[in-house]
């Protein structure tokens, strides 16, 4: 799945929860003055609802590649940073539905319908700092991530990757400084000038 240009650029930010990716995404659209998205455009409520009541994987599936099909027309008119994409699609789904991640490989490799990344950012954040961050939040704190969770997440993303490589995708890890949003943007934005000067 080699990398062909198209009139319209796409940046993806990748990571586990807690990770920075949603505030860097926003960051970087705003400095690029690109498009923001997040996936999936329902609610992490309703996300965790999918994620961790038991759903039939298939049906789990369901919702998120029909959530993903939604972005496709704003994917192709207009330079988007995006907050999560396929890359997050094949480790959750290792994590909380294996089953169908076979059947996702071979849509996703078609390359029909799925806008490739220019440009795919993972935000390797340690799953105990991630843990600890989750719990310091007085808003938007998630019960249901336990340290477990996180690092069989993390260890998902990992596993995909080769996959992500062999589809022709441009990987960049990012150790972000922790309590340092500000720098560890500058990593990202030095990576992206030169990805794109290139």
């Amino acid at each position: 799945m080699a990398y062909k240009p198209g009139p319209t650029s796409l940046i993806v930010l990748e990571g586990i929860d807690c990770s920075g990716k949603s505030t860097l995404a926003k960051m970087l659209a705003d400095e690029l003055k690109w498009r923001h998205e997040h996936e999936p455009t329902f609610s992490s409520e309703e996300a965790d609802d999918l994620n961790f009541k038991g759903m039939n994987g298939w049906q789990r599936e369901y919702f998120f590649m029909k959530d993903r099909m939604y972005h496709q027309d704003t994917l192709e008119e207009h330079d988007v940073v995006l907050d999560r994409y396929i890359w997050t699609g094949l480790a959750y789904a290792q994590c909380f539905s294996p089953e169908v991640v076979p059947m996702m490989k071979s849509i996703y490799a078609l390359n029909l319908e799925f806008k490739q990344p220019d440009l795919t950012f993972f935000i390797d954040m340690p799953p105990e700092i991630a843990f600890e961050l989750n719990r310091s939040r007085e808003k938007e704190k998630n019960e249901k991530l336990d340290i477990e969770v996180l690092k069989r997440i993390r260890g998902a993303y990992y596993d995909q990757m080769e996959t992500m490589i062999a589809w022709g995708q441009e990987i960049v890890v990012v150790k972000p400084i922790v309590g340092d949003i500000n720098a560890t943007l500058n990593k990202v934005l030095r990576r992206t000038n030169a990805f794109f000067q290139s």
